[in-house]
């Protein structure tokens, strides 16, 4: 899913591409390409890293070591997650066309 949203992002412009998936949806504000970085890059790193702990996760490999191993490799697992789910936030918070801090006060 992630490789076709990237791939979606990067089609050129076809003419008529555009409008014909507009209607075809009935979304007028429906985007297939060019998706505004502000939105796109935290959503791909996120995605990104969850993809890292469910095909290489270091539990699954230290589960039969069982015991202090297993229960760190959760956690490694855990911390890849929270951190890159954090780094995200922390780009949708700080980047200058959103800046969530200046909307909220």
């Amino acid at each position: 899913m992630l490789v076709v949203i990237g791939l979606s992002n990067a089609i050129p412009g076809l003419p008529g591409l555009d409008n014909a998936v507009k209607d075809w949806t009935g979304i007028p504000d429906f985007r297939i390409r060019k998706f505004s970085t502000e939105d796109f890059f935290a959503l791909a790193f996120a995605v990104m890293m969850l993809i890292v702990v469910l095909k290489h996760s270091i539990a699954r490999h230290w589960r039969r070591a069982g015991g202090w191993r297993y229960a760190l490799g959760v956690f490694l697992d855990t911390a890849l997650v929270v951190a890159g789910l954090g780094i995200a936030l922390t780009y949708i918070i700080e980047i200058e066309a959103i800046c969530l801090i200046d909307q909220i006060t």
